[in-house]
């Protein structure tokens, strides 16, 4: 599939500041590669993670490459449970593939989200 990249979609209004919110906490990240990601994420993505995590993501996601295909973010929720955070280039069947891989290391996987 072939997406376009909305070249006049940094001077939106109501995306702007929250662009220039995000650049700001997503030190490096250029307003451009927030602005590409904030167009491919819909409204559920939004209302899922705050501002600050989808600066983390952002972060993480700046820093794949060629040579680093993965991120894995994570936070300790207490009580044996974590919430992980896989930031990858999509490949068919990757999602299974991790939770294949985390599932044969004992681990139970309670909810999963996929966002592409």
């Amino acid at each position: 599939m072939t997406r376009r990249i909305k070249r006049n979609r940094l001077s939106s209004g109501s995306e702007k500041p929250l662009i220039k919110r995000l650049a700001r906490m997503a030190e490096g990240v250029s307003q451009r590669l927030i602005a590409d990601h904030l167009d491919r994420m819909d409204r559920a993505y939004r209302r899922r993670y705050t501002e600050k995590e989808i600066a983390g993501h952002l972060s993480a996601l700046s820093r794949l490459g060629p040579s680093r295909g993965c991120r894995l973010l994570y936070r300790d929720l207490g009580e044996s449970l974590w919430e992980l955070t896989v930031l990858a280039f999509d490949h068919q069947g990757l999602f299974s593939i991790i939770a294949g891989t985390l599932a044969s290391q004992g681990l139970s996987i309670e909810k999963g989200e996929v966002w592409t």
